[in-house]
Formats: structure tokens, C-alpha cells, sequence
């Protein structure tokens, strides 16, 4: 009896001795799990029997390290869960090892080419939940989008001083930029001579024009000064403007009126702001769009402060003036009112490209007595662009990256878990399969119930104590020692009896 005991004793330690070596083995292994050899005592009929080994459990409550690798597709689990694989059978399998690379048709896959499992997206981008599939990451171009959107907050500086049409530049005939508009009239004098008079539109107050005139080239001391009303419609007092002028060409003096009665409506909106002049602008803002076709545009914004609280913000395209404008307009708090916070444009090109249609909008910016910035800009266009590499989040949203600066979801990696994961059966290549003992896998996104999160660029170490496991191994050593001594001294015992007969 002592014999079988003893001889289940080196029995049980030999198996005892495989898992711990098998541990030793794989301590640089990514995301293994280490064994346990779980004894019990065996007894027949109330007579000692010896040992055996019940089973070989792994430790699945103890994670692994996770250790930076740097490379993109390489992804590390913290917490439970099991990345899903498709092998090369169809078949499930589950792992915690993270060491996937994209195959030539852009499928992400183990080293021995098993299937990572996911969500996939649509034709539109959108996450998919309801089906499991082959993660894929997409490598066409991707394709342009034109701006719809540009939003902004900033900050214009309530210190400034309201820009006075008359103070930007003083009125010269000579001066393009002292006058918004020009006209030509000829008059004959009483001899029948021809003189050319010309009008010099310039708004001199918010709904105000003050006309020039020179005669020949001559400045004429008459001026006439224009007023609207909000509908830009002209005041009927100041529509009309005499002259008496003397001639000195022997002709009657020349006497004659100029009337703009129903004439100029469009001299309200006469504007005094020159992109050339920085003294007709307090501050100045940049912001690309894109057209249809991924080309960019510069929109430069020009803040002019018009009144108390008040701001017009001019806009040139690529350099070009735009006759759109923006008022802003502030509370006595700095609080832009919210009826004054967006300008739509809609743009003809001429590069063959559809209508350039984009919102500009100005929500949350505000009037402090600070300088000019531009805390926030953002808008939703941009070019054209390939793929150059792909990235994760910690929900295991997997992202590709383009050269355009874009990135586009591609689908997201899902995680297995299991009431018993010790009921899995372990199997090469770092994996493990589903058994009726570990139960329905359950299936579910990163960080949602009780799935891990997924980190990329890192891998998942083995849980292996190497320094536990040594010990182990010499108590192992021991035990088989003392077993084999057992029957040493029952073979001694045996033949000493054989010798008396």
C-alpha cells in the first residue's frame, strides 16, 4: 500500500513539476495566465490512497503589467475581459495577448492571422453595435469635405476707442482710400462748354454719407451730408444740393442741382473699412475653409468697433473683400447678444468646385477690457488625405489617421466575458476556447459593465511571479524527493523480507 501511495505521490508531484515549469516558461509571454496544480487526497474505503492532482486551475483574478511598446496596433486589456478572435476555422476563440498588425487587405489579425472581432461602421461613419464582425480598417483615400461650419470665441477688447469714419483718413480727392464711392456728372456751362463734376461718397456716422464735389478737378467748397434711416432709407430733407458757381470763362455763373432723391439708397452702405488700412480695423482673425474639392480658403475677419458695445466684423476671401458683414452686438456685462451670433455665406467659386456655404458663428465670444484673442476656433472642413496609421482610445474605439490631420472611426474592438473563466481550455498561440464549464461568453464594449479598458500601444505581460514560482519548483523538488525516498525505504523493506525467507 505504501508502494502506490508513494509512487501517486511522484505521480502527482511530476504534474505538479509540468505546471510549474510551464509557468517558468511562459513568464515573458504575453497576457498568459499562470497554472496551479490543485491536490487531493485519495482514500478507498477509509484507506489512505495517496494524492492526486484534482485539476489545473489559472489565475485569472491577478492582471498582467502592461508595458509601452509604441506600436499602434498592439493593445492591453486592464481589468477582465478577453479580446475576440475568428481563427483561421471559423471558430471563437479568446485572448489576452494584444499583438495585432493589419494583413494586406486591412484586417486586423493576430500573428497566426486570427481574426480581431468588433463593431464595423457604415457608409457614413456611424458605429454599428448590433453585429460582430471582422475588424477592418479602411485604406482608401479619404475623400474632402466642405466646410458647413466655422465657430469661434473671442475675446475683442472693450478699451478701444468707436473707429470715426472721418479719423480712419481725411477727405482727398486724390486719396482713394479717403472716399468709399466716386460718380461723374457733365454739366454745360451758358456758352455750351462741358465741365465735369464728380461726387466723393464718404460715411462719416453710422447711417451718414457726406458728399464731395470737385469741378474740373477743382475742390468745391460744397459738401452735402446724406441721411438714412435703419431700412437705409434716404431722410427727405437732405436729398437735394444747389450750386452757384462762378465761372471764369466769361460764362453766367453756373447754377444747377444735384438731386438723390431715390438715387442712393445704396450710399448707406458705403463702408469705411479698408483691409489695407490697419487704422480702419482694430483687430484682425484667420481661419481656413475648404471647398467640394479639399481646396483651402483663407477668411480673414476684420473687428471694427462702430459704437458703444457694438462691432462690425468685415471678411475677405483669399484677399478678396466680401460685401457680407457681421454686427455684434454686446450687453453693458460683455455678453454678446445671442440674436447677433452667426453669419451665413455662400460663396460662388471659380475653381470648378460647388458653392462655398459655411456658417461663421461667434456664440460665447465677449467684450472684456482685455486684449484681442482668439481662445477657441474650429471648423468642420478639410482636404483630402491618406491613410498613414491607425489609433485607439480607451473605449477601444479604433480610429485611422490621415495625412490631412483627420482621423476616422473604423469600428471598435469588443471584449468576451465569462461567469467562469477558469472553465476555459486553454489552447496554443495564447488563447483559450469556450467550454459548457466557463459558461455563455457575454460580449460587450470596453469599460461597459464589467469589461476592462483596452489601452493601445502597450501588451499585457504574463501574471507570472517568477520569484513564487521558484520556491514552488524547490518545494516541488522536495516532495518528489520524499516521495522517491518512501520508495527507496519500501524497496529496502521488501528486499530485506525476501532475503529472511
Amino acid at each position: 500500500m505504501s508502494f502506490n501511495i508513494a509512487l501517486s505521490g511522484l505521480q502527482a508531484t511530476t504534474q505538479d513539476l509540468n505546471t510549474i515549469s510551464n509557468n517558468i516558461a511562459n513568464a515573458s509571454t504575453s497576457g498568459f495566465r499562470g497554472g496551479r496544480s490543485e491536490f487531493a487526497s485519495i482514500y478507498n474505503g477509509g484507506q489512505a490512497g495517496g494524492v492526486g492532482v484534482m485539476s489545473t486551475s489559472q489565475n485569472f483574478s491577478k492582471g498582467g503589467s502592461l508595458t509601452y511598446t509604441g506600436r499602434q496596433l498592439d493593445m492591453g486589456i486592464q481589468g477582465e475581459g478577453f479580446f475576440v478572435l475568428k481563427g483561421n476555422d471559423g471558430g471563437a476563440m479568446y485572448a489576452r495577448a494584444g499583438m495585432f498588425h493589419k494583413d494586406s487587405q486591412g484586417f486586423i489579425t493576430d500573428p497566426v492571422g486570427s481574426r480581431l472581432q468588433g463593431y464595423s461602421v457604415n457608409a457614413t461613419g456611424r458605429l454599428q453595435t448590433g453585429n460582430v464582425g471582422d475588424l477592418q480598417v479602411q485604406t482608401a483615400s479619404l475623400a474632402a469635405k466642405a466646410t458647413t461650419e466655422v465657430r469661434m470665441v473671442s475675446n475683442l477688447d472693450a478699451r478701444v476707442d468707436v473707429i470715426s469714419p472721418t479719423s480712419v483718413v481725411p477727405f482727398d480727392p486724390t486719396n482713394n482710400d479717403s472716399y468709399q464711392a466716386i460718380e461723374t456728372s457733365t454739366v454745360n456751362d451758358s456758352l455750351g462748354n462741358a465741365h465735369v463734376v464728380n461726387q466723393y461718397y464718404v460715411k462719416t456716422a453710422q447711417n451718414e454719407v457726406t458728399v464731395h464735389y470737385t469741378l474740373d478737378g477743382t475742390l468745391l467748397p460744397d459738401q452735402t451730408t446724406l441721411k438714412f434711416d435703419s431700412n437705409g432709407v434716404l431722410d427727405p430733407t437732405t436729398t437735394k444740393q444747389p450750386f452757384d458757381i462762378v465761372m471764369t470763362n466769361g460764362a453766367s455763373n453756373l447754377k444747377f442741382d444735384i438731386n438723390f432723391d431715390k438715387s442712393t439708397h445704396y450710399a448707406a452702405k458705403y463702408n469705411t473699412f479698408n483691409p489695407k488700412n490697419i487704422d480702419s480695423y482694430h483687430s484682425i482673425g484667420t481661419t481656413s475653409v475648404y471647398d467640394s474639392l479639399g481646396t483651402e480658403h483663407v477668411v480673414t475677419q476684420y473687428y471694427v468697433k462702430t459704437a458703444p458695445n457694438e462691432w462690425t466684423v468685415n471678411y475677405t476671401l483669399d484677399g478678396t473683400l466680401l460685401p457680407d458683414q457681421t454686427t455684434l452686438k454686446f450687453d453693458s456685462k460683455g455678453i454678446l447678444d445671442p440674436t447677433t451670433t452667426k453669419d451665413t455665406f455662400d460663396l460662388t467659386l471659380s475653381n470648378g468646385a460647388s458653392p462655398l456655404k459655411f456658417d461663421i458663428n461667434f456664440d460665447k465670444s465677449t467684450q472684456y477690457a482685455a486684449k484681442y484673442n482668439n481662445s477657441s476656433l474650429s471648423q468642420d472642413g478639410y482636404t483630402s488625405g491618406e491613410l498613414k496609421g491607425v489609433r485607439l482610445d480607451d473605449n477601444g474605439m479604433l480610429y485611422g489617421t490621415y495625412t490631412n490631420g483627420q482621423d476616422q472611426l473604423q469600428g471598435q474592438v469588443v471584449l468576451a466575458n465569462f461567469s467562469n473563466p477558469n472553465g476555459l481550455s486553454a489552447v496554443s498561440n495564447n488563447a483559450w476556447v469556450a467550454t459548457n464549464t466557463a459558461g455563455q461568453a457575454i460580449i460587450g464594449s470596453p469599460s461597459t459593465g464589467t469589461m476592462g479598458t483596452v489601452t493601445g500601444g502597450y501588451l499585457e505581460g504574463s501574471n507570472v511571479d517568477t520569484t513564487a514560482e521558484m520556491v514552488n519548483l524547490m518545494s516541488a523538488q522536495r516532495n518528489y524527493q520524499s516521495n522517491a525516498k518512501v520508495l527507496d525505504v519500501n524497496s529496502t523493506m521488501q528486499q530485506a523480507l525476501l532475503n529472511a525467507i
